[in-house]
């Protein structure tokens, strides 16, 4: 007589388990419905790892928390210097100061995506012993990264309300109260992507060497520091046939919208906009990555 299967009490909870989790399509479809529910389950178990992250960050600094800011600021001073001054691209109406805050909303925002998915990449590797050890649901990982960023880009608006309201111009109206939807679709797209890279990289570790590269492709066919207006007509013609494929462009435009800064100025219904057209990538971003980790998910205690 075969013996009763055991079944693991954690496995209903977790949603993990080495020897019963195998991949389900229709499961997994199941779960990203469920996902938000997970996440408030388990959010002490969130709280320990922002608090880990975030305090891990400047231990042992001398400037603390300071850091926070002086990676975007040198960013801006250095593509400013050399975009802005050099190549003469600050002169956009209706201000001198329009390229600047235009220049620092964009690197804020980009930053906050990059710095996520980039630290994402070994974040499965990185926590080897919890995969090994403890049955806990791994999905929930890049969470943590996207909240320390996103109070990063906090701070840093934080920075831009001061200078908008020192300098008189492109101080935010009611258009803030569209910046909530612009982060959560770019939260939603950082974490499909990033739960897509850090699965990958367990079984492919080349992700460490091949996405910075990309991400510095992307980085300059992204409007971050230019804008296509400032291009020549036969690169315009260039960019907008390939605008509507990058997520990113609309998230940074919904950003600077809601700030105040887009060129031509906008509204508080073109940053929702902006977040409509960037929300179908951020969803199917977050399907794609969902399904692919939770489908590698039985085999990391194995290889890590």
């Amino acid at each position: 007589m075969s013996s009763p299967q055991t079944h693991s009490p954690n496995s209903d909870v977790h949603g993990y388990d080495a020897v019963q989790d195998r991949p389900s399509p229709a499961r997994y479809l199941r779960e990203v419905l469920d996902y938000p529910r997970l996440a408030w389950r388990h959010d002490s178990l969130l709280r320990n790892f922002f608090r880990r992250e975030f305090l891990g960050r400047f231990r042992g600094s001398l400037l603390g928390g300071v850091w926070v800011l002086i990676h975007p600021f040198f960013l801006f001073a250095t593509y400013y210097l050399v975009f802005g001054i050099l190549f003469n691209m600050r002169d956009m109406p209706p201000s001198p100061m329009s390229y600047p805050l235009y220049l620092f909303i964009g690197i804020l925002a980009w930053t906050a995506f990059i710095e996520t998915t980039t630290r994402a990449v070994g974040l499965v590797v990185d926590n080897g012993n919890l995969i090994q050890k403890v049955a806990f649901p791994a999905q929930l990982l890049p969470l943590h990264l996207i909240a320390v960023n996103l109070i990063v880009y906090a701070v840093g608006v934080i920075v831009y309300m001061i200078l908008a309201l020192c300098t008189g111009w492109a101080l935010p109206g009611m258009s803030l109260l569209a910046l909530p939807a612009v982060l959560v679709v770019q939260a939603i797209f950082t974490l499909g992507l990033s739960l897509l890279l850090a699965g990958g990289f367990v079984f492919m570790r080349d992700l460490a060497q091949i996405y910075p590269i990309l991400a510095t492709l992307w980085f300059f066919a992204t409007p971050v520091f230019w804008h296509p207006t400032l291009l020549t007509p036969e690169s315009q013609a260039l960019v907008a046939s390939v605008a509507w494929c990058n997520p990113m462009e609309h998230i940074l435009a919904g950003h600077r919208a809601a700030l105040g800064v887009g060129f031509p100025l906008q509204t508080t219904g073109d940053a929702f906009m902006h977040s409509l057209h960037a929300l179908p990538f951020a969803l199917v971003m977050f399907v794609i990555g969902f399904l692919v980790f939770r489908s590698l998910q039985h085999r990391f205690a194995d290889e890590v």
